[in-house]
């Protein structure tokens, strides 16, 4: 048996298109700046390590200074294509 859609489920339907679209638009700014507090405790965790460490890792002093200091909203490349 085949159901046809009425007027109360496409309404139902595109309220909820309505309603993602709302949410959507308030989500992701909030993924960006969720992102970006995993990124800068990411960059805070790179200061605990000696310099042994970071050469194991390849990475330098300078390096870490470097990292450490990117403005807040500066995310890695590979971070920022997951938004």
């Amino acid at each position: 048996m085949l159901l046809q859609p009425t007027m109360t489920s496409m309404s139902l339907a595109t309220g909820w298109t309505l309603a993602a679209d709302r949410a959507w638009k308030i989500s992701a700014p909030l993924r960006v700046v969720r992102l970006a507090l995993r990124v800068r405790r990411e960059r805070k965790a790179l200061l605990s390590l000696d310099t042994r460490l970071l050469k194991d890792i390849g990475l330098s002093q300078a390096d870490v200074y470097r990292e450490v200091h990117r403005p807040f909203l500066d995310l890695p490349a590979h971070v920022a294509r997951t938004i």
